[in-house]
């Protein structure tokens, strides 16, 4: 940071920059918003249509080159999250929406990152990222706005701060290899969902658990 300086915003295309912030930004508000009427398990596989539609634009808009299996993964992988969506008449949720375009959002940040890739340092494209972010949510944070208690200062500050390592690593990993190559890593949440589900089903376990015995005694 100091030794960037007043270059800290001196990137290239900043356009895309600005467009590759709003991506994120966009994809983190709709998986919120699907999160209102999806169970966390549904909203996540439907997400992780992701690193399928990394493989299939990246050809198109990256020129990268991509084998016959990587498709055929494609096309499969996007079957299996239709099955997810459920779209008969009868069981359709229009909310499940709210997943897809995240992935859609966030397949566009990736490729984005890859088309920029060297154009400026990652700390600059965290920078301009976070920028972004601020003003898009500006506009409606005091409309939504709880201020946090307590502890939940410290798990946002968490949230954040881990969000801000995992994109770095993102925006470095975009540097040295394609998009294409680096989607399919993007399974490894998985690893990280699971003991978020987890923990959240345990903790609404222990909240009934609590009510009853007061209801009890």
């Amino acid at each position: 940071w100091f030794r960037l300086g007043r270059n800290m915003l001196s990137l290239g295309q900043w356009r895309l920059q600005v467009l590759r912030g709003a991506l994120l930004v966009l994809a983190s508000t709709l998986f919120f918003a699907s999160l209102r009427t999806m169970e966390i398990a549904d909203a996540i596989a439907v997400f992780f249509i992701h690193p399928l539609l990394t493989v299939v634009i990246a050809p198109i808009l990256l020129r990268e080159n991509v084998g016959l299996r990587r498709w055929l993964a494609a096309l499969i992988g996007f079957s299996g999250a239709l099955l997810v969506i459920r779209p008969g008449l009868e069981h359709f949720d229009w909310n499940s929406l709210y997943a897809l375009a995240t992935g859609f959002c966030f397949s566009g940040y990736v490729l984005l990152g890859r088309r920029l890739a060297g154009e400026g340092s990652p700390l600059q494209a965290l920078v301009m990222t976070g920028l972004v972010g601020t003003l898009m949510m500006s506009f409606f944070q005091p409309a939504v706005w709880i201020t946090p208690q307590g502890i939940e200062w410290v798990w946002m500050g968490a949230m954040g701060s881990i969000g801000l390592i995992g994109h770095y690593f993102i925006i470095k990993a975009l540097e040295h290899a394609p998009a294409s190559r680096l989607a399919p890593l993007g399974y490894f949440e998985i690893i990280g969902s699971v003991p978020g589900i987890a923990i959240i089903v345990c903790s609404g376990l222990y909240v009934m658990h609590q009510s009853r015995l007061k209801q009890e005694s």
